[in-house]
């Protein structure tokens, strides 16, 4: 039996009750309307109720005992204190938490702010035979609208969802209402960018591919328009897979700690285990071991520790903070001005460092000499027609330009091939495309092949170019351009004029 406060009844399970009055039978209970739950809110099933005849210190007499189906543990809870002489006054004993310690020491991680990640950057491998999907928004009701303007003013203050004017794939936001009857802002990925997902996303290989390509992709259209989701959204199908494998990335090696999700499970047989488990430093022998591989998945202050130590032999030894009382004081102790970091930034590896003869100085000087050039390279598919324009920057407002007057002599396309550049990707060049009517496919990342074509226009143009004298840039472009454009094709027996202008 447990003494419980917080229960108003005294219960006690048919299978106790039955050792101990061994004639008793469920038809000598009286039926009771009562529902019991526990502390989780699960059902409790009675069976009935009866008086029982109860001794206890000076007190004797019958009391109500409700009896409960199952073998649940029996519970003395208030009903019967007064009977019994029993009360609660005054405090026993209190006793300091070691979890107050943690809370001091880690105050960023307990401050309710949200948090972000920051390691490497992840992104979606979309099958690139799967269209882009833009879809409506739902309408909002009279009576939401103003909850969901609360909680779309909150993700765009905590950073979570950025405006923006064009996208590729927009997504409707759903609202859930939660018990407190605000709104819960989710997204439908499943009629969007589920379909371009692998089916298997765990165990999920680390990807190294920009950011731009995950934000691309998570964009929510409400109605206030469309939003950038900068953090990993749920209900993206990959998105479980690729958390899970990410924090047992992170927590690999440590014992008694299991990670369940957005869950970290620690378990030890002790206290004094388990808050030895609790921050220590042992997880630094697997990110800055100097006999293994680092792990891919690291913050960028510790990836520049580990470039720090690559330069030196050295071993990590895994020492419990009790035992090093001293330095533990130490790193507490204020500094009179705050540093930012350690570790320093620059000062491996360097080439000035090396004494070589040649400084980066020098090869700065000498590569100014080069004139070195960037050229836009633009092909027709149908007559073979190539474009090679000098570029002043690789902005995409020079991108533009440049398309712009291409557009002005030979006309509007129906269809641009481009490889997934942050300038042709760019939420500006894709609006100026929409604008102009001009369908846009992007080729598979990492898979130049996939763009032929404008790839095998390159390698000619450069080592026709890289045979010409560095003066006279536009000269021999266009010298170039004049023998490509009028030179029979072995195919056709056509040149590229011809078939473009008749």
């Amino acid at each position: 039996m447990e003494l419980d406060t917080g229960s108003a009844t005294y219960v006690v399970s048919w299978s106790t009750i039955k050792r101990l009055i061994l004639q008793l039978a469920k038809h000598h209970l009286q039926s009771c309307n009562l529902t019991l739950r526990d502390y989780q809110g699960n059902l409790i099933p009675v069976i009935g109720t009866s008086k029982f005849r109860v001794q206890f210190k000076g007190f004797e007499g019958r009391l109500l005992l409700i009896i409960i189906d199952g073998t649940l543990p029996s519970l003395l809870g208030l009903h019967w204190f007064d009977s019994l002489g029993l009360q609660i006054s005054g405090i026993h004993s209190v006793n300091q938490s070691n979890l107050n310690y943690l809370v001091r020491k880690f105050p960023a991680v307990f401050d309710g702010q949200l948090g972000h990640y920051t390691g490497t950057p992840v992104s979606f491998n979309l099958d690139p035979s799967v269209p882009p999907i833009r879809m409506k928004p739902r309408c909002v009701s009279i009576a939401l609208k103003p909850k969901v303007d609360a909680e779309l003013d909150k993700l765009i203050a905590q950073g979570v969802l950025e405006p923006v004017d064009h996208a590729r794939w927009e997504t409707p936001i759903v609202l859930p209402i939660k018990p407190d009857g605000s709104v819960r802002i989710c997204t439908d990925y499943r009629c969007s960018i589920n379909r371009a997902l692998p089916s298997n996303a765990y165990p999920v290989p680390m990807v190294q591919h920009l950011l731009h390509t995950l934000a691309e992709a998570q964009i929510i259209i409400t109605h206030w328009g469309a939003f950038k989701c900068c953090r990993l959204q749920f209900g993206v199908s990959i998105a479980p897979g690729l958390f899970q494998s990410l924090m047992e990335r992170l927590l690999q090696g440590l014992s008694g700690v299991v990670p369940y999700f957005d869950d970290v499970l620690i378990s030890a047989s002790c206290h004094e285990e388990l808050m030895s488990r609790l921050s220590n430093h042992k997880p630094l022998l697997g990110l800055l071991a100097g006999d293994r591989q680092a792990p891919q998945v690291m913050s960028l202050r510790m990836t520049r520790w580990s470039v720090f130590l690559a330069a030196y032999d050295y071993s990590l030894i895994h020492c419990l903070g009790k035992q090093i009382a001293h330095a533990d004081a130490l790193g507490r102790c204020p500094l009179p001005d705050a540093l930012e970091d350690l570790a320093p930034v620059s000062s491996v590896l360097l080439v000035e460092d090396l004494g070589l003869p040649v400084m980066a100085a020098d090869i700065a000087r000498l590569s100014a000499k080069d004139q070195g050039q960037v050229l836009l390279i633009v092909v027709d598919v149908f007559s073979i027609w190539l474009e090679v324009v000098r570029m002043p920057s690789t902005t995409v407002d020079a991108l533009i330009a440049a398309l712009w007057r291409l557009f002005a002599i030979h006309g509007i396309l129906d269809m641009l091939v481009s490889d997934n550049g942050p300038q042709l990707t760019s939420t500006k060049f894709e609006a100026f495309l929409a604008s102009m009517g001009i369908r846009h496919a992007l080729i598979s990342p990492f898979h130049p092949a996939s763009n032929g074509l404008a790839e095998r226009m390159i390698h000619p143009s450069k080592e026709a170019l890289a045979k010409m004298s560095p003066a006279g840039w536009q000269k021999h472009i266009d010298a170039f351009l004049l023998a490509h454009h009028t030179t029979p094709c072995p195919d056709t027996n056509m040149s590229p004029a011809e078939l473009l202008m008749g």
